[in-house]
């Protein structure tokens, strides 16, 4: 089954770290087109052991484009996020480089109820950090950046 990009898959096996009827755990789970399973992953730590891996906290690097709009996606490279329940929720935070005095604003990746894509805001300014509901899907979390300058402003983030 799709919905927009992504397909249900149905988990057959048992949920390692905890039963799934004691967190609600629905088997279905939506999947991202092209997600890599192979990947390392990080979840809302109620579906997994594995909540950081090596390589998922790494801080990744955004460009905002010269001018007032938003830049394209940046994604994750080597990890996805797997929401454990209807309700998880996947925390971003983004600062502007040290080297920098401008300021930017940041949107994050998410999904709505019914594993409906979005885009939320992480704020503007020269930081910010917030959740967005996440859900039951898994996915690469994604982030797009807007300068306020019109400059072209360097952002990190995860």
């Amino acid at each position: 089954m799709v919905a927009g990009s992504l397909t249900v898959l149905t988990i057959s096996a048992p949920i390692p770290a905890v039963a799934a009827d004691s967190v609600g755990l629905d088997p279905q789970v939506y999947i991202e087109e092209g997600l890599d399973l192979s990947l390392p992953k990080v979840t809302d730590g109620r579906a997994t052991r594995d909540i950081w891996m090596s390589g998922c906290n790494a801080l990744y690097a955004a460009v905002t484009p010269l001018g007032f709009g938003w830049s394209g996606e940046y994604r994750w490279l080597n990890c996805s996020y797997w929401g454990a329940t209807a309700t998880a929720k996947k925390y971003y935070s983004w600062h502007v480089s040290p080297n920098s005095s401008s300021q930017a604003c940041a949107q994050g990746f998410g999904f709505r109820s019914g594993a409906l894509p979005y885009w939320g805001s992480l704020s503007c300014g020269d930081s910010g950090s917030q959740a967005i509901d996440w859900g039951q899907v898994a996915a690469y979390p994604k982030i797009k950046v807007m300068s306020l300058s019109g400059l072209i402003v360097p952002i990190y983030w995860n």
